[in-house]
């Protein structure tokens, strides 16, 4: 009976945060109007614009966080098809180069040959993937290595994301793609959390690794 009871609480608590989320993004894109309205009145005046400014980029940025917490509170909405594998991780490739030639990381693309096809939301699955790789190329040193590596596993593909960066504690490796962590809430930690959570939407799985001497591997395997 208890057990019943703190479930249907926490079912109730979700519905609540949801509701709280929506009105929460409708009350921003009021803020944001009358932001944009202080702007152009304070046009003349360098320090008004500048204050100004900060607070939309405070603005956009709380916007940004309540729709990605508020996708996460939803089952992920996908549109499947199939594509080759191969093709999926290029495109990510390619995406993500700049962001490792800025950082002087050098990114690889290892794809094994005949690669079963995947079916899935091939938008969703490569916004999920590229924020993996994305963290990898951001907590590496330069002139260091991220690997992005497919093959074949057992009814499906295995996808390795594998960095070069400072060993992770098991700890660190559990709460690597999970939405609430002992930092502050931030964009780039619900964009893992929601990676992960399309995912697994699309019956694959995450599993992060250590790799010594430093270095963490992310795995993600999905149905073929």
């Amino acid at each position: 009976m208890i057990k019943e009871r703190e479930e249907a609480m926490l079912i109730e608590a979700g519905r609540l945060t949801a509701r709280l989320i929506h009105d929460f993004k409708n009350q921003l894109s009021g803020l944001k109007l009358y932001a944009a309205y202080l702007k152009k009145r304070f046009a003349h005046e360098p320090e008004g614009v500048e204050i100004v400014e900060k607070i939309i980029l405070g603005l956009n940025e709380m916007a940004e966080n309540a729709a990605l917490a508020n996708k996460l509170m939803r089952p992920a909405e996908l549109r499947l098809e199939q594509g080759e594998a191969r093709t999926l991780l290029q495109q990510i490739a390619d995406e993500v180069q700049p962001q490792a030639e800025t950082q002087s990381v050098t990114l690889t693309l290892d794809c094994a040959q005949g690669l079963p096809l995947l079916s899935v939301d091939q938008q969703q699955w490569r916004v999920a993937v590229t924020a993996i790789v994305r963290r990898a190329i951001k907590a590496s040193a330069p002139n260091s290595t991220v690997a992005l590596v497919a093959q074949t596993t057992t009814g499906g593909v295995l996808v390795e994301i594998r960095d070069q960066a400072g060993l992770l504690t098991e700890e660190q490796q559990q709460m690597l793609l999970a939405p609430l962590t002992n930092e502050r809430i931030n964009k780039p930690q619900l964009e893992l959390a929601l990676a992960r959570h399309v995912i697994e939407g699309h019956g694959g799985m995450v599993t992060v690794l250590a790799l010594k001497p430093a270095g963490t591997n992310v795995q993600i395997t999905m149905p073929g």
